[in-house]
């Protein structure tokens, strides 16, 4: 008899469009999404735990999760963010659901970022700065969370002083 592992590949698409705006006394802002983050592949085990992905992209588990490499490796996602020099600014997010085609779902919370949630923009030059993201989602048992791709959208707004 031969074994087949089961295993959860994780996609997460980022639903940030480009967004050139102009606002009070001329506050400019362009953020759009460069990379979507991705957990890569994992098995559950028989009670599952936490997958984090770091802002720098490494990836590690809890409870009775095992990380597989195979399939698309794991990777932080990346923002691209122009407003004015020396501004205050702040980003707000939430957690939100991954879902199975089955529709079963796994709670995914995004964070930590490279650039914190809150900053100051000190880019003079207008060339604009990359900011990388992670986060953590809590898997469960195979019974519960399938073997398969899961996908989903997260928004983030963005405050700019």
């Amino acid at each position: 008899m031969k074994f087949t592992p089961q295993y959860i590949i994780i996609i997460i698409l980022i639903l940030i469009s480009y967004f050139p705006t102009s606002g009070q006394d001329g506050v400019k802002l362009e953020m759009y999404s460069v990379q979507p983050f991705h957990f890569g592949s994992l098995y559950p085990g028989q009670t599952g735990g936490k997958v984090s992905i770091s802002e720098n992209g490494a990836r590690s588990a809890t409870g009775t999760v095992i990380l597989l490499n195979t399939y698309e490796p794991p990777k932080a996602g990346m923002i691209f963010l122009r407003t004015n020099p020396y501004s205050m600014v702040h980003l707000q997010y939430n957690s939100f659901h991954i879902y199975h085609s089955s529709g079963a779902k796994i709670l995914l919370q995004p964070g930590p970022f490279s650039s914190g949630k809150n900053f100051i923009y000190n880019d003079s030059n207008g060339n604009g700065m990359y900011i990388t993201y992670g986060g953590e989602m809590q898997v469960k048992k195979m019974s519960i969370n399938p073997a398969g791709e899961y996908h989903g959208v997260f928004y983030i707004t963005l405050i700019s002083e």
